[in-house]
């Protein structure tokens, strides 16, 4: 029974973390268009710097979901022994 929870366990957290690095990919490259009017002022000020130069540039964010969705497919294999 304690090892049918682990394995349980073990593969929700696979599967959790899989597809939220596959859709924050997948939709990296329209997150950050348009910044300037939406910039929160609550922010401190290396978060404002994060916003502004993703949103400066459309190759950085299209390369960041690249490798998203590749880390995404990578720690989704096809079977594990736990």
């Amino acid at each position: 029974m304690k090892q049918k929870l682990i394995y349980i366990l073990y593969w929700s957290a696979i599967f959790t973390v899989s597809i939220s690095m596959f859709v924050y990919g997948i939709v990296k490259p329209t997150q950050f268009t348009n910044m300037d009017n939406s910039i929160n002022n609550h922010l401190s000020e290396g978060h404002r710097l994060m916003w502004n130069f993703y949103s400066f540039t459309k190759g950085y964010p299209i390369i960041i979901g690249i490798f998203e969705v590749i880390g995404a497919i990578v720690i989704f294999p096809k079977k594990r022994n736990v």
